[in-house]
């Protein structure tokens, strides 16, 4: 019976201490302690909306060349999925190196451009059907504005090019402008780190499993954790039963005890009258 209890109690233990993590993991965690960057190796590395497709109609913007992406977790043969800046997308992996080290400067710092349009200009959530575009928000006369990188796509005005900028505004708002109607644009400078290019990438936490359990749905993230939970309350069930059992097993015990008793005098009782 000792041995039954000691492993309910150990059963009980660990799924309490599952359950804690899993909804620690689920709704708070959401950072990394071990990052695994990979450097661009060359001019014309895109950074993808999805991993279907290598088209330019698929991409964010070009990547600055020398400089790195954070590898979220690897998806198949061909793409990383990875974060640059604050936007996640996903990468050719024929077009990164993973590298050993965590560099001090990962992205270009205080690249800026601006509009020199006297209204200032709306960004846009698409570059390449302009007509078919919706506003992400609005780029002031001269404000200066983040940039993220580049890309080509419609030409506004004859003569002016193909190229846009994707760029943030001073509230957050992100979206492409026409390079026809900004100036201005903050140098690049090469990224001179040295480092230590690996061939594979090692993850905080198994290929991204931790990534993708924070981004799960709420619904899913609840229905998981009552998995858990569930048996934990059917063990914590087994684990009080015994006790209620050896509590009245005594009872019954006396109980039957006084009857016997009771029996004897009975009998005592009719032999005398006999």
């Amino acid at each position: 019976m000792k041995k039954i209890l000691f492993i309910l109690l150990f059963c009980f233990t660990f799924i309490v201490y599952l359950n804690i993590n899993l909804s620690y993991y689920c709704f708070a965690k959401s950072t990394y302690t071990t990052y695994t960057y990979a450097q661009v190796l060359q001019d014309n590395i895109y950074l993808y909306k999805s991993p279907t497709t290598a088209a330019t109609l698929n991409a964010y913007f070009e990547l600055p060349k020398t400089y790195f992406v954070l590898i979220i977790s690897s998806i198949d043969n061909t793409y990383y999925k990875v974060q640059y800046k604050d936007i996640v997308g996903y990468v050719l992996k024929t077009s990164v190196s993973p590298i050993k080290e965590t560099p001090q400067n990962p992205y270009p710092s205080s690249i800026t451009f601006r509009v020199y349009t006297n209204d200032g200009l709306n960004m846009i959530d698409n570059a390449f059907n302009t007509k078919n575009a919706t506003s992400t928000g609005k780029a002031s006369l001269l404000e200066n504005l983040e940039y993220y990188g580049k890309i080509s796509g419609e030409e506004l005005i004859p003569n002016r090019g193909t190229t846009w900028y994707y760029g943030k505004n001073n509230n957050n708002q992100k979206g492409y402008l026409y390079a026809g109607y900004c100036d201005d644009l903050s140098t690049i400078l090469p990224n001179t780190e040295i480092v230590t290019k690996i061939e594979y990438p090692s993850f905080n936490d198994e290929n991204g499993y931790l990534y993708n359990l924070v981004n799960l749905s709420n619904p899913l993230k609840i229905l998981l954790i009552l998995l858990v939970t569930l048996p934990c309350i059917f063990l914590v069930y087994l684990l009080f039963k015994p006790f209620e059992l050896q509590k009245n097993k005594p009872k019954q015990t006396k109980s039957k005890q006084q009857n016997q008793a009771l029996n004897k005098i009975q009998k005592i009782i009719d032999d005398e009258t006999l």
